[in-house]
């Protein structure tokens, strides 16, 4: 079922701009560095950049809406997971949410 949404992003892509690199980069976001992602198990090489920064960004929408903090050590088990960031991504992951920690409204005055 979490697989499904494959199809229909590409039609959500077709509104963008640069239509065949959205599309290209919504097709491969589910792909993994190590060969094991889908639709097609794609390994590094043969990957477009833009596919594992839109998986990023999904991750990060999902981890700063559940306000999650990435730790050195989570950063380490991710790179080592089957979800394969390359270690650049990691590191701007890290960055973006740990100048976004904590989630506080500012006193008034």
């Amino acid at each position: 079922m979490a697989r499904k949404h494959l199809v229909t992003h590409p039609s959500t892509a077709m509104m963008i701009r640069d239509t065949k690199a959205a599309e290209v980069a919504v097709l491969e976001h589910h792909e993994r560095l190590d060969g094991s992602g889908y639709p097609r198990g794609l390994a590094s090489a043969d990957i477009t950049p833009m596919g594992p920064i839109l998986l990023l960004a999904e991750a990060f929408a999902y981890w700063d809406q559940l306000k999650v903090t990435l730790s050195p050590g989570t950063a380490k088990a991710l790179a080592d997971s089957a979800f394969a960031f390359a270690d650049s991504c990691l590191l701007a992951l890290q960055k973006a949410l740990i100048d976004a920690s904590p989630h506080t409204t500012p006193a008034p005055g």
